[in-house]
C-alpha cells in the first residue's frame, strides 16, 4: 500500500526471516502501520474495521506458518470502542498466535479510551500480555503534514502528558504502554511534567508521577542518536528501552 509521502518497503516473511538471521535475532513482532494506509483504519467506517480484520487475520496466519519466528501486534480500529472491542475479543480468541494487542493512542478522547481498557481488563490473562503502542501524529489532520514534522513529537508528549493528567496508567497498572520514536519531545519535558502536575490531582497518580513514568516503554526507531537516547535514559530504566 502507498500513501502521499510514504512508499513502504518491500517486505515478505522469507526477506524478514533473512534479515533476522544476518542479525542474529530469533523472533520479530509484526506490526500493522496506520500510515500506509493514511490513517484509515481510524475512520470510523466499515472499511477501518475491514482492514483491522485483515490485517490481524493476516497475522495470525503468518504466526501459523512461521511458529516461533513472529509474534503479532493486533490492530485496532480506533477510536471506533465497539469495533475495537470485537477485535480485542477475536485477537484474545486467537492467543495462540498474538500474545500483544496494538492501540493507536488518540490525547483526550478519554471516553473511548476507558471503554477499551475496560475491555483489555475483563480479557487479561496469564497468557496474554497487552499492551499499548503509542504512536504521534494522530491529531493531525493530512492537509497539516505540509507544514513540518515537529508536531509529531510534541503529539506524543501530549499522548503521555494526557495519560497522567487522567489517571489511566495508575487505574490501568497491567497495561503496558510503548511509545515510539524514544517518546518524541517527551524526554526534554519529562522533568517539568514532574515539577508542574498540580497536587490536586495527586489522587490520579497516587504512586507519584515519576513512578508512572518508569513503567513506560519506548522504542529507539528514528531516534537513536546519543542525545535522544541520553535524554531517554536519564528517565527510565534501560530496561524500558526497546
Amino acid at each position: 500500500m502507498k500513501a502521499d509521502g510514504f512508499t513502504p518497503r518491500p517486505w515478505t516473511p522469507a526477506l524478514r526471516s533473512t534479515m533476522m538471521d544476518k542479525a542474529g535475532s530469533g523472533h520479530r513482532d509484526v506490526v500493522a502501520c496506520p500510515a500506509a494506509v493514511m490513517d484509515s483504519m481510524s475512520e470510523r467506517s466499515e472499511k477501518s474495521r475491514s482492514l483491522a480484520r485483515q490485517s490481524n487475520e493476516y497475522g495470525a496466519q503468518l504466526v501459523r506458518d512461521h511458529p516461533g519466528r513472529f509474534g503479532i501486534f493486533a490492530a485496532l480500529p480506533l477510536p471506533d470502542a465497539d469495533a475495537s472491542l470485537k477485535e480485542i475479543s477475536y485477537a484474545n480468541g486467537h492467543a495462540e498466535s498474538r500474545r500483544h494487542c496494538l492501540v493507536d493512542e488518540l490525547h483526550g478522547q478519554v471516553g473511548w479510551r476507558s471503554r477499551v481498557l475496560a475491555g483489555l481488563r475483563r480479557v487479561e490473562s496469564a497468557e496474554t500480555l497487552w499492551c499499548f503502542i503509542i504512536r504521534e501524529g494522530l491529531l493531525l489532520p493530512q492537509t497539516s503534514w505540509a507544514i513540518g514534522i515537529l508536531e509529531y513529537d510534541i503529539d506524543t508528549a501530549r499522548a503521555i502528558d494526557s495519560l497522567l493528567w487522567n489517571g489511566t496508567l495508575s487505574k490501568f497498572p497491567n497495561v503496558r504502554h510503548i511509545f515510539s520514536h524514544s517518546g518524541g519531545a517527551f524526554t526534554v519535558l519529562a522533568a517539568r511534567i514532574m515539577d508542574d502536575f498540580p497536587k490536586n490531582r495527586a489522587d490520579k497518580v497516587p504512586n507519584g508521577v515519576e513512578y508512572e513514568i518508569k513503567k513506560l516503554y519506548f522504542d529507539t526507531a528514528h531516534a537513536s542518536k546519543a542525545p535522544a537516547l541520553d535524554a531517554l535514559k536519564d528517565i527510565v530504566p534501560v530496561s524500558q528501552i526497546m
